[in-house]
């Protein structure tokens, strides 16, 4: 058996590939390729088994009575610079029999079909992204749910793993309204809309540029379609939240940007842009506001504002990197202006620096440090 409370350290010094696990009192996630060989694409079918005994405190890898899950999955390797590293990180849909793609709850997450198991393998204390998205969650803002698990792949151990929600469309995820190819007019081309700032790699990687610059002064920013898939929308949509966008950073750069009536507030959800500045201050994230960022976009008729989040890839935080002045505790890692390839949007730096924002900062910080973001609570997650 395995003790939770020395994962962390056994993780750092011993390979996962040498380990025999028999049971654990983490939820244990068992895949079977039948011989093929996980790929970045295409997916693969296989057979998974989840093992999560909630009766009793261990789980057992011979257990066939306690199966949280045990169906198809079609599964790959996912990430982009992360694919080098030994420990690989996944993404997986789970299917019938037939192989259709099933919605299933797993590990007590609302159901859905998209799901990430998380390496964290540049985190060897496997906190970072679940110490972010936990406490944006009790702030009150949707940040993907995660649980830990163990992992074997075809009998091999592979060490702990994040069993996260996917970003997507949802219910219970983004919580934006369904868009389809016919819906090319009135409210219903408004919304909804999620876009990211990130790495082009990867299947869904197409957008636009940007007509302005980033923090650099040279760089053009450019936008990711992500919901909907550029193939899965009509020319009207890309159209529509491109000149959003357009509008939005018009706006940004106009000297009456913070006009209330004119400028930005109308625009945004100001709570969400806030608080996704307070947890990445707060973890001083590598990486925040110019990879791995998202902005969603709701229909009119339920606000029709520009939300920014969810949280994603908060690996590289809380003065991990050795590198970048990230380890650093002094400056903001919003208003950073080092070397250190993709820069910030121009208008995350202008909004930080405006007083009504800066204002509006200062509260939710005054109000959350009291509860959720205090010394007291932070240990007590951790």
């Amino acid at each position: 058996m395995r003790n939770w409370g020395l994962t962390v350290l056994f993780l750092a010094f011993a390979c996962p590939a040498q380990v025999v696990l028999d049971s654990s009192n983490l939820p244990i996630m068992m895949i079977d390729t039948h011989g093929q060989t996980i790929e970045d694409t295409p997916r693969i079918i296989a057979d998974m088994k989840v093992i999560d005994n909630l009766i009793f405190d261990t789980n057992y890898v011979n257990d066939s009575l306690h199966y949280n899950f045990k169906g198809k999955v079609s599964i790959e390797i996912r990430g982009s610079s992360s694919q080098m590293f030994p420990k690989k990180a996944y993404s997986f849909e789970t299917k019938t029999e037939d192989s259709l793609t099933t919605d299933v709850s797993l590990l007590g997450m609302p159901a859905d079909n998209d799901w990430v198991l998380y390496a964290s393998y540049n985190d060897k204390t496997l906190m970072r992204n679940f110490l972010s998205m936990h406490l944006m969650q009790e702030m009150g803002t949707y940040a993907p749910r995660c649980r830990y698990c163990e992992l074997i792949i075809n009998g091999e151990y592979q060490g702990v793993y994040l069993l996260t929600e996917k970003i997507k469309r949802g219910k219970h995820r983004v919580n934006v309204e369904s868009l389809d190819m016919d819906d090319i007019a009135g409210d219903s081309l408004t919304g909804g809309y999620i876009i990211k700032i990130d790495k082009t790699t990867g299947d869904n990687s197409q957008g636009w540029f940007s007509h302005y610059a980033v923090n650099d002064g040279m760089s053009l920013l450019f936008y990711q379609y992500h919901y909907p898939e550029y193939e899965e929308m009509h020319p009207a949509q890309r159209a529509y939240i491109k000149s959003f966008i357009d509008t939005f950073e018009t706006i940004m750069k106009s000297a009456s940007y913070n006009d209330s009536a004119t400028g930005y507030i109308p625009l945004i959800d100001t709570t969400s842009f806030a608080h996704h500045v307070l947890i990445s201050e707060l973890s001083r994230n590598l990486d925040a506001y110019r990879l791995s960022t998202f902005l969603y976009k709701r229909r009119n008729s339920k606000g029709g504002k520009l939300y920014a989040g969810p949280l994603w890839d908060y690996d590289l935080a809380y003065g991990m990197p050795d590198y970048c002045n990230a380890s650093s505790y002094q400056g903001w890692e919003i208003e950073t202006s080092s070397d250190c390839g993709w820069k910030n949007p121009f208008w995350w730096t202008k909004l930080f620096r405006d007083v009504k924002f800066h204002n509006l900062l200062v509260r939710h910080w005054q109000k959350h440090r009291q509860t959720v973001l205090s010394y007291a609570h932070i240990e007590h997650v951790i």
